[in-house]
């Protein structure tokens, strides 16, 4: 008797992004998270998977003097998409 193991579906799928350089502008700050955001939304796509939370999270230069900067913010898709329109 030949056994198959089916792999479990995945429950989260985690692609993070860490930028060299620091922005000064919100703008700049939009366009990087929203390049990156369609960058895995294709990423995601290609491992026939599907989306219905994102969730960003900023964070200040830990090492910089100064206050420290720590937002979050998540967006529930609904229905869950496999659209390039993330």
């Amino acid at each position: 008797i030949w056994w198959r193991t089916i792999p479990r579906a995945k429950q989260t799928t985690l692609i993070p992004k860490s930028f060299v350089q620091t922005f000064q502008k919100l703008d700049n700050l939009i366009n990087a998270v929203s390049a990156f955001a369609t960058s895995a939304g294709a990423d995601i796509r290609e491992i026939d998977q599907v989306s219905s939370v994102i969730n960003v999270f900023l964070e200040t230069n830990r090492f910089s003097v100064g206050s420290q900067y720590t937002p979050s913010q998540s967006v529930e898709l609904s229905p869950a998409t496999i659209t390039p329109n993330i």
